[in-house]
């Protein structure tokens, strides 16, 4: 097959692709660096994760660039390796391709990955809102803690949610630690839970690119969590009757951090003076009764 391959793969460029995965097999890094090379001419740039994709489909640039980068790497040359897959990023701009840009870079020098990043850090903050997403999964797989809060601690109602929610998380994972304890209530156990399994994105992220030392001390790293989650609660409140499940678990979630801190006594006062404001609200107080009620009867336990 591999000669038809060869013989065709001009004529049809999905030759290419069980062309390259073969000689990368077969450790033919030279044949693999020229049929990658040359396919580059023809490719197509990645396709949305929502295109359909067929078994015998050409190669797009990415998967040839980390071809290349693959193939450089086991030569020893990490600064082509690293060249050859830089604009990867830029075609592609996600965490999946800033990380594998980074490793190449960190092969080079470390200078090289601390330029690099700096480089993304400040392309992405002209980029404004497009992409703070990434921007925070940047900041805080670098250990920006600051900054990815900065980023988010501004935001009203529902602006910027799911990267509110990683911070949120990235936070609450830094003070009270990676692991769960048996003391934790249900809610917390379950979240340790999910991110343990890393199901989907952001868990996995969360399970695997957080620094084992946050720079950011607990107490600051648990006062951001909470008012992240208080202001995405108040978020899901405004929103009205159809989320106020969500704003519930948000509630019961902070009763939980304050159960396990030893808080209890002052997180039921909060929540009795809060929910004063929406007496006449009987949906919103079912969906508390239900979720909050379930923490406010636990037994203080404390740290």
């Amino acid at each position: 097959m591999r000669s038809l391959w060869v013989r065709f793969r001009r004529l049809y460029p999905a030759c290419y692709t069980p062309l390259l995965a073969d000689r990368q097999a077969a450790g033919d890094l030279e044949s693999v660096i020229n049929y990658a090379q040359e396919a580059l001419e023809v490719a197509h740039p990645p396709r949305p994760a929502y295109y359909p994709r067929e078994s015998w489909d050409s190669p797009d640039t990415l998967s040839l660039r980390s071809y290349l980068a693959r193939a450089y790497s086991a030569l020893g040359d990490t600064a082509k390796a690293f060249d050859l897959y830089r604009p990867a990023f830029d075609d592609v701009p996600c965490f999946e391709t800033y990380a594998q840009a980074r490793w190449l870079a960190d092969a080079v020098s470390a200078a090289t990955g601390a330029a690099f990043t700096t480089e993304v850090i400040d392309w992405l903050c002209q980029l404004g809102d497009r992409q703070r997403y990434l921007l925070c999964q940047i900041y805080l797989s670098e250990n920006h803690f600051d900054d990815a809060y900065l980023l988010v601690a501004s935001l009203t109602g529902y602006q910027g949610m799911e990267e509110s929610k990683l911070v949120a998380k990235a936070h609450l994972l830094a003070a009270l630690g990676p692991t769960p304890d048996e003391r934790m209530g249900s809610i917390l156990r379950d979240l340790y839970a999910k991110i343990e399994q890393g199901g989907k994105e952001p868990l996995r992220f969360l399970r695997d690119t957080l620094p084992q030392e946050p720079a950011v001390s607990r107490t600051t790293a648990l006062g951001r969590s909470e008012a992240i989650y208080r202001r995405l609660m108040q978020a899901h409140i405004d929103n009205g009757r159809k989320t106020y499940a969500t704003a519930a678990y948000y509630c019961a979630l902070l009763g939980e951090i304050d159960l396990y801190e030893g808080r209890l006594a002052a997180f039921r006062q909060w929540y009795e003076d809060y929910m004063e404001g929406y007496k006449r609200f009987r949906a919103l107080r079912a969906e508390m009764d239900q979720k909050v009620g379930l923490v406010l009867c636990s037994r203080q336990v404390g740290r």
